[in-house]
């Protein structure tokens, strides 16, 4: 991975988040992603007293805002990179974000699941991949 992906940006005390570098996430991850509404929330406006909005991310390919950072990232590794493959580890909705990412991008990847991960959740990682897994 190259030195500017290779290292964690959040954990470095001069890291700060413009809102280009948030417009040019936007455009990297608009291929892939579909635009969903926000919700009013009734119950949790009463709840809290303020009027409280839901992101419907349930609406996403894979159900989930993860593919937005997988995405993200894989998206901008160098071609180099990308044909030595890429691997997460995940037992969830990151396993399919990443999944689908690399469906889009033609990459090799692959998922290492906890070994007592729910069955379902490894069958629609692969099934969201487009591969079969064992």
């Amino acid at each position: 991975m190259s030195a500017e992906l290779s290292q964690s940006p959040s954990s470095s005390p001069l890291f700060s988040l413009s809102r280009a570098d948030i417009d040019r996430a936007a455009k990297r991850i608009a291929p892939v992603v579909t635009p969903t509404p926000l919700q009013p929330s009734d119950r949790l406006s009463a709840i809290t007293g303020a009027t409280v909005y839901l992101k419907r991310e349930d609406l996403q390919t894979v159900r989930s805002y993860k593919l937005r950072g997988a995405y993200n990232l894989l998206v901008q590794l160098s071609d180099e990179e990308l044909a030595a493959g890429v691997v997460c580890s995940s037992a969830g909705n990151h396993a399919q974000g990443f999944a689908y990412a690399c469906r889009c991008l033609g990459v090799h990847g692959r998922v290492y699941v906890p070994a007592k991960t729910p069955k379902q959740n490894v069958t629609g990682s692969a099934t969201t991949a487009g591969s079969s897994s064992t």
